[in-house]
């Protein structure tokens, strides 16, 4: 994990935290305009200030 890039740790990070919530479980983040391009490479959806990926279930 120490060759990874901080986007590659932002993303893993947010993969783990959806497998370990669940299918059930919408995640929300804000976000500060620099982060934008980020948040769309993970394809996660925009909201007014910040991004989710809408629950499975």
């Amino acid at each position: 994990m120490h060759n990874m890039s901080v986007d590659e740790f932002r993303a893993l990070l947010i993969e783990e935290t959806r497998k370990h919530m669940g299918p059930t479980v919408s995640v929300l983040l804000s976000s500060v305009p620099e982060s934008v391009g980020f948040y769309e490479r993970l394809n996660m959806q925009p909201i007014p200030n910040g991004f989710w990926f809408r629950r499975e279930r």
